[in-house]
Order: structure tokens, then sequence, then C-alpha cells
């Protein structure tokens, strides 16, 4: 039997400045995000980062965000893991989604991403 498990919350905000064209798009770094990204993709090991995170909104509604974790020595893969298509929460200000649109990668260099995309509602 094999199990699945919803794994990824993700907490930001993102600001309602949009410039003028509509192909335009906000992009949040770091810092600007007043929460964090969290993962458990690693099996038990669950990684977290509170500034290793950008976040892509587009006028349209269209939110990508990426995570970046450094993993501790302890739990560095031996070789890549990668999974997709996992369960992820992302919280924005008008109310939260969620999405199976989400990719996860780590390496033996202690280096993992994790991306998770909403597309806007019709």
């Amino acid at each position: 039997m094999k199990t699945f498990i919803i794994s990824i919350a993700l907490v930001f905000c993102v600001t309602a400045a949009f410039a003028g064209s509509e192909n335009s798009a906000v992009v949040l770094k770091g810092e600007d995000h007043p929460y964090g990204c969290f993962t458990s993709q690693l099996g038990t090991t669950v990684l977290i980062t509170l500034d290793q995170i950008h976040t892509v909104a587009t006028k349209s509604g269209n939110t990508k965000v990426v995570c970046h974790f450094d993993i501790p020595e302890e739990f560095v893969p031996t070789k890549v893991v990668q999974s997709s298509g996992f369960g992820c929460g992302i919280y924005l200000p008008n109310g939260s989604v969620a999405t199976t649109d989400t990719f996860f990668t780590a390496n033996p260099g202690g280096k993992a991403l994790m991306e998770c995309s909403v597309k806007a509602l019709p």
C-alpha cells in the first residue's frame, strides 16, 4: 500500500502593489515574507526556512513559491532525492489555497529546493 502525505505548508503574504502592465508581477524575497516555509519530503526530517523564500505573484493571480533549505549534516541524502505532486498549502491575504503542482529536490551537497505553484482561479 502506498501512503501519500500532505507535507508542505507555506505561510506568506503577497502585497497588492502591482505595476500598471497586465504582465506585471510582484516578487517577494527573503525577509519580505513575514512567516516561513517547511517540508517533510525527506521522511521524518522537517526542513524549515524563514528567509530563503521567494514568491512571484502575477497580476492575474498565478502564484509560485520557491523555498531553499540547508539540510542538517546528519540528514543529507547520499543521492539526489526528488518528489512531485505532493500537497502544498499557500496562505494568501484573501484566503488559503491548496495545490499539488509541486516539486522537491534534495542533493548530497546539503541543499534542498521546493516549488509550489497555484494557477489563478477563473
